[in-house]
C-alpha cells in the first residue's frame, strides 16, 4: 500500500543535509517552511550590515591573544592594532595574523594605515603628531621599521579622532584645521598644505575617509549636533556637500568608513558608535557564504550572553540630506569595530 509522505516527514539527517548545501542567505526561508524546520535553523546576520542591528557579536579568535592590543584601523575585512613593541595586522574572517615587531619603544601613535595586499605584500605608516613643529613617522617598507621626524612646513597637528588614507604614493592626514599633512612613500618626503574652506570649529572631531578614489573629511558638532562633509577639490581646496552619493558613513573611535554595501532606504545616513538602550550580546561563529561574511550564532548558546536588548534599541544617526537625528542624549559610547568590505 503505498503511503502519501509530504515534505514535513523528511527525517532529520536529511533535512540538515540540505541545510548545509544552501547558502546562508536561503537560511531564513528554509525556517519559514514550518516550526520543525526552523527548529534546525539559526538566524543568521550579514557582517556589513550588523552596525546598523543594535546587536554585539562576539567571536573567537584562535590565532592569537590579542589582549592589550589597541585598535587604530580597518580596511579590506583587516584590523590594524598596536601593543608594546609590534603592530599587528588581524583578520578575523580568515584567522590571519601578521606581525610587524622590532618598534623601539611603544610610540604613542596618532594614527596608523597600510598599503598593499596583506599579509605579505603590504607597507605600514605610523604617525605621532603631538606638536605643531615636527611629526614622527614610522615606515615599515618590507625590511624592518624605518623612524623618521620631519619638521613642518607649516603648524601642523593631526586630528586625535581621524585616522590616516592611503591615496596612491600618499598617505594623507587630516590636521586640525583642514590642511593635509602629505607623506611620500618613494621620495620618503613629508610635507603640510594649507587649504581652503574648512570650519574653524570641530567640537566633536573631523575625521578624514577615503572613498572610490576621492578624500572626504567630516566635521561633527558638539554633542553630535550637526554633520558636514567636505571633499578635497585639488588646487582648489574643501567643498560642502550636503550627501554621500548614495553611500552611508560609519564613525567608530579613531576612524571612519564609507559602505557601499548598504540598503538604499540608509544612503546619505550618518551611523555612530554610540547606542540608545542596551545592545544584544551574541556569542557567533564568522562565516562566508556566496562571497558575503556572516554572523551566525552558536548553537551552545541560544540567543545571547547579554542584556536584551530594548525596544528603543538603536544607533545614533545623522540624515545629511534633511539634517533629522536620533536622540543623543540618554546614548553612550560603544567600542564599535568597523570592518571594510
Amino acid at each position: 500500500m503505498e503511503v502519501d509522505r509530504s515534505w514535513l516527514d523528511l527525517p532529520v539527517e536529511l533535512l540538515e543535509a540540505i541545510l548545509s548545501k544552501l547558502p546562508l542567505s536561503d537560511h531564513p526561508r528554509f525556517a519559514c517552511v514550518c516550526k520543525d524546520w526552523k527548529k534546525l535553523t539559526s538566524r543568521v546576520y550579514p557582517a556589513d550590515r550588523s552596525p546598523i542591528l543594535n546587536r554585539s557579536f562576539k567571536v573567537d579568535f584562535p590565532a592569537a591573544d590579542l589582549s592589550k592590543a589597541r585598535l587604530y584601523s580597518s580596511k579590506d575585512g583587516w584590523l590594524v592594532l598596536c601593543r608594546e613593541e609590534e603592530v599587528l595586522l588581524v583578520n578575523p574572517f580568515t584567522d590571519t595574523v601578521r606581525r610587524f615587531p622590532g618598534l623601539v619603544h611603544t610610540p604613542s601613535f596618532t594614527g596608523i594605515e597600510f598599503i598593499g595586499q596583506p599579509p605579505d605584500k603590504c607597507c605600514i605608516f605610523a604617525i605621532e603628531s603631538a606638536y605643531k613643529d615636527s611629526v614622527l613617522i614610522y615606515f615599515w617598507n618590507g625590511e624592518g621599521w624605518g623612524r623618521y621626524r620631519y619638521e613642518n612646513n607649516i603648524p601642523f597637528v593631526m586630528s586625535p579622532h581621524s585616522n590616516p588614507v592611503d591615496c596612491g604614493r600618499y598617505f594623507l592626514c587630516l590636521g586640525k584645521d583642514g590642511n593635509i599633512g602629505a607623506f611620500d612613500m618613494l621620495k620618503g618626503a613629508w610635507i603640510v598644505v594649507e587649504l581652503k574652506n574648512f570650519p574653524t570649529i570641530t567640537v566633536g572631531g573631523s575625521y578624514l575617509v577615503g572613498d572610490r578614489g576621492n578624500v572626504r573629511a567630516i566635521t561633527v558638532g558638539g554633542q553630535n549636533s550637526t554633520v558636514r562633509v567636505f571633499e578635497l577639490i585639488p588646487a582648489e581646496g574643501w567643498a560642502e556637500f550636503t550627501d554621500l552619493k548614495a553611500r552611508a558613513l560609519f564613525i567608530g573611535p579613531r576612524m571612519a568608513l564609507v559602505s557601499a554595501n548598504s540598503p538604499k532606504k540608509l544612503d546619505d545616513i550618518v551611523f555612530f558608535s554610540r547606542l540608545l538602550g542596551t545592545p544584544e550580546e551574541i556569542e557567533a561563529e564568522i562565516r562566508c557564504s556566496e562571497g558575503r561574511i556572516y554572523f551566525v550564532p552558536k548553537k551552545s548558546t541560544t540567543t545571547t550572553t547579554g542584556p536584551k536588548k530594548t525596544s528603543e534599541g538603536g544607533i545614533y544617526t545623522y540624515n545629511l540630506t534633511t539634517g533629522g537625528r536620533s536622540e543623543y542624549c540618554g546614548s553612550f559610547e560603544y567600542p564599535c569595530i568597523l570592518l571594510g568590505f
